[in-house]
């Protein structure tokens, strides 16, 4: 066991912020070459098809999943430098900030909700201008992602008690089961009328193979956001929510190593 959590890496790789409507029918094609031209003149370049995204609802009394209402693809609109995208289906619209070798820090959270709302409103003045209601949300998702290399944040199983200090010493000196450790915890937030998710899991670098704890953490929800005028106050709240649940489940010392909180 180290004495200290060796931290050379920044953990925090995305940040996501997205909106959920209802859909008014499936997207023409004349509508994504018109949202091609747009988001390519805001220096979204790259234009990529991806499948569309299961749903998940934050009901009463548990979280559901169900397929999208319309079975139709999701684009990626993408910057130059992969650190920046915009996904769009007919029922939804994201944007994500994201970590990319050799890139600049993260540009905290006021800069990154910045721009997710203004490439947002310009989505629906194009929408708009095609006859694409894009009506009042149903639903709003606030996502961070975290990866804990090991060797910088943990060496074995003995060390997950350091970052996870909630769940108490287990292990010494074996190895980590990287198929075998999996961890979640879901609690309602009645400030923004929905769940906070922290979900940790073992997994596998796909840039350098390299063995790391995916910790992340997903607010979702509605609350009093009834128009898309309310979407600012509504992603400060989410954001305080999850990062009260933050302080809750990691290590002291690496909260204060890690740009999630700015």
């Amino acid at each position: 066991m180290k004495d200290e959590i060796k931290s050379p890496s920044p953990p925090l790789i995305e940040v996501g912020c997205g909106v959920m409507f209802t859909p008014h029918g499936p997207i023409s094609m004349q509508g994504y070459v018109e949202l091609q031209k747009l988001f390519s003149l805001r220096g979204y370049t790259q234009v990529e098809e991806q499948p569309p995204v299961i749903v998940s609802i934050e009901e009463e009394r548990q979280t559901t999943q169900a397929p999208p209402s319309i079975l139709q693809a999701r684009y990626w609109f993408v910057n130059p430098t992969s650190n920046a995208l915009v996904q769009v289906q007919p029922d939804r619209f994201h944007r994500n900030w994201r970590r990319r070798e050799n890139m600049n820090s993260y540009p905290g959270f006021p800069d990154t909700l910045k721009e997710f709302i203004s490439d947002f409103s310009a989505f629906r003045e194009t929408m708009s201008s095609l006859n694409f209601a894009v009506t009042n949300p149903i639903q709003m998702e606030l996502t961070y992602i975290n990866h804990l290399k090991k060797g910088e944040y943990w060496d074995n199983l003995g060390d997950l008690s350091r970052v996870f200090p909630f769940i108490g010493k287990y292990g010494d000196d074996q190895e980590l089961a990287l198929e075998g450790f999996a961890l979640g915890i879901s609690k309602k937030s009645p400030p923004i009328g929905g769940r906070v998710h922290f979900q940790g899991v073992s997994a596998i670098s796909n840039i350098d193979d390299s063995k790391l704890l995916q910790v992340s953490f997903t607010a979702r929800g509605l609350g009093e956001c009834s128009t898309f005028e309310q979407l600012e106050g509504w992603f400060l709240s989410a954001r305080e929510q999850i990062n009260t649940l933050w302080r809750s489940v990691l290590d002291k010392e690496l909260q204060e190593r890690s740009e999630a909180l700015k």
